[in-house]
């Protein structure tokens, strides 16, 4: 009922379009689990707009169940596309065919390393377990060239591989085999590793239920289940200590306490023998280096008086100048209908002089 109203309101607001996927947030990775139809069904049915439906399509007889349980007006793939790029055609062509298409694609159009990786780990799924060193390779190279000698090499083992079950020398023939086995449209049961298929996650085991299963030796009767010794009954322990008491107060040996919260160990070379947090906030307020923590603000502060003394002294020898005749650059003179006793009291000693000369002359 909720996805029913939220696809009413989505049309109210003007949607022309609407994309169904029929499955729930969490289910994703290993419970990804099955699309629901009847909840597609639903919407369609509910709204008056152009539906398509995506989720469980993975061959090409899925589309026509879909189309024919649903109603929905198309139907969409992404996971099964991009381990099968033919789905459509209903064809599951050879791994190999498939990946240098793409690659091909990918030189022409160059994306971005990281998803050319996944598309070929996507397509070369199957066949990737059984060849563990190339899977690992594929996953560290980092450029396209390198990705794609990576596929050309997996080509030629999956090939020799086939070659070596089909009992057949000449790979003429049995290339024949493969190309005529590709053009065949299959609803996927039984498919060999090398042709494109979907990928179907299992599920994951239950919490506890390996440890809950108990072995049959063949007469029919289940093993006891072997029940592990406490840590304080085993060979060397402790009586009556466990194993985690002994690692705690090693732990607490090891690492005293930092002297100011108790709750964090104490830098190994902190001489204010706290931990980091309380020794920036103790060393701070008091004006202290640590050099174990690595905090300056002692030295800091010590730079920053040399420095103001260095300024000051500067500024002092800067006014001594001003001040100093001799030294002092040439100020500008009075004119010549300035008289003496219209000499301001605070010109210097130059001007006063210079002016004194021309009245008397």
């Amino acid at each position: 009922e909720k996805t029913v109203r939220y696809a009413k309101m989505l049309e109210s607001a003007g949607c022309q379009l609407l994309t169904v996927h029929g499955r729930l947030r969490e289910q994703k990775g290993h419970k990804t689990g099955l699309a629901s139809w009847e909840h597609i069904k639903a919407v369609k049915e509910s709204v008056g707009i152009p539906v398509v439906a995506n989720g469980n399509i993975r061959y090409l007889n899925d589309v026509e169940s879909c189309l024919a349980e649903t109603g929905v007006d198309g139907v969409m793939s992404a996971e099964g596309n991009l381990t099968n790029p033919a789905l459509f055609t209903g064809k599951m062509p050879p791994v190999w065919r498939m990946a240098e298409e793409y690659l091909e694609m990918a030189r022409q159009y160059p994306p971005d390393t990281s998803s050319i990786r996944a598309h070929l780990f996507r397509l070369w799924h199957k066949c990737l377990p059984l060849h563990p060193d190339l899977r690992t390779e594929l996953a560290a190279v980092q450029d396209l060239a390198a990705l794609a000698d990576v596929s050309r090499r997996l080509t030629e083992r999956v090939q020799a591989d086939l070659y070596a079950s089909a009992g057949d020398s000449d790979s003429g023939s049995c290339q024949d085999v493969v190309e005529e086995m590709a053009e065949q449209v299959t609803d996927g049961s039984g498919v060999e590793v090398w042709r494109c298929q979907p990928h179907v996650r299992q599920p994951l085991p239950e919490p506890g239920a390996a440890k809950r299963e108990h072995p049959d030796d063949g007469t029919g009767t289940v093993k006891p289940k072997k029940v592990k010794r406490p840590a304080n009954k085993r060979k060397g322990g402790n009586p009556g200590v466990s194993r985690e008491i002994r690692k705690s107060a090693a732990f607490k040996s090891k690492f005293k306490p930092c002297t100011e919260c108790t709750g964090n160990p104490k830098g190994q070379k902190c001489s204010q023998e706290r931990c980091r947090a309380c020794c920036k906030v103790f060393s701070a307020r008091n004006v202290l280096d640590c050099e174990g923590h690595k905090f300056k603000f002692k030295s800091r502060a010590i730079r920053r008086d040399e420095a103001a003394v260095e300024a000051d002294s500067s500024t002092d020898a800067l006014g001594t100048a001003t001040c100093n005749g001799d030294s002092l650059a040439p100020a500008p003179t009075a004119t010549a209908t300035v008289g003496a006793e219209g000499m301001s009291t605070g010109d210097s000693h130059v001007c006063e002089a210079t002016t004194q000369a021309e009245v008397t002359s």
